[in-house]
């Protein structure tokens, strides 16, 4: 999609904050998301665009840069668009002056692999997924290399489901053992068991944050080489 001034009438010269919202498994419902979106749109200088099954929410920013003003907006419009059973991503990206159209494809990109990957809805902002993509910025033979050195050791394990869903949850919740193992549903016992096992399996200890960073690239780059059937929201 290519946003223009002379597209849309609006003036793209401004700062704006850009938020892309797209669906987990299936395309956004355009008109139902719109009308839900708008309700929120209280300013003239705020504007909904729905193309191709996302909708992008452009919001002019006047000396407003405040991630938490950023966060509590796409939270808002999080809100607005769920329910019926159906999640959706909130990507947002800020966008300085005459650069609202790299800032649009960044985000758009990102709620793509968001997917790819098997992440649950939510919002996210783009600076926070950077690894991702940079991750998938890496030519094949790397991302083999990567998942060679990395969490391939797993990947041929009859637990490899278990370990791979495990290791997904531990770094969603940033390394946190108590709250892992609520999400997984496990005893806590039983989740440092399977780091346990993981770190004697790949050599490296999830629990440690040198090891973990290179444990969560391999992880990206095994889902993106492989994606999972639908994504995980556990």
């Amino acid at each position: 999609m290519r946003i223009t001034h002379e597209t849309y009438g609006i003036d793209i010269r401004l700062p704006r904050a850009v938020y892309v919202l797209d669906a987990v498994d299936e395309p956004v419902s355009v008109e139902g998301r719109l009308s839900s979106v708008r309700n929120l749109l209280e300013r003239e200088d705020q504007v909904t665009i729905g193309h191709s099954g996302e909708v992008v929410v452009l919001r002019v920013m006047r000396g407003e840069r405040n991630g938490e003003a950023l966060r509590s907006f796409a939270d808002r419009l999080y809100r607005a668009c769920c329910g019926d059973g159906r999640d959706v991503y909130v990507v947002v990206t800020e966008a300085p002056a005459g650069e609202v159209a790299p800032a649009y494809r960044e985000a758009s990109r990102i709620a793509g692999l968001l997917k790819r990957v098997g992440e649950p809805g939510g919002v996210y902002r783009a600076e926070e997924v950077q690894l991702l993509r940079l991750v998938d910025d890496l030519p094949l033979d790397k991302k083999r290399e990567l998942i060679a050195r990395t969490v391939g050791p797993l990947v041929n394990r009859p637990e490899r489901d278990e370990w791979i869903h495990t290791l997904r949850v531990f770094f969603r919740c940033h390394l946190n053992v108590s709250e892992a193992a609520r999400q997984l549903h496990v005893h806590r016992n039983t989740l440092l068991y399977r780091l346990a096992r993981i770190r004697e399996v790949t050599g490296r200890c999830p629990q440690q944050f040198p090891s973990a960073v290179e444990l969560y690239a391999g992880l990206l780059a095994h889902l993106l080489d492989a994606p999972p059937s639908s994504p995980s929201g556990s």
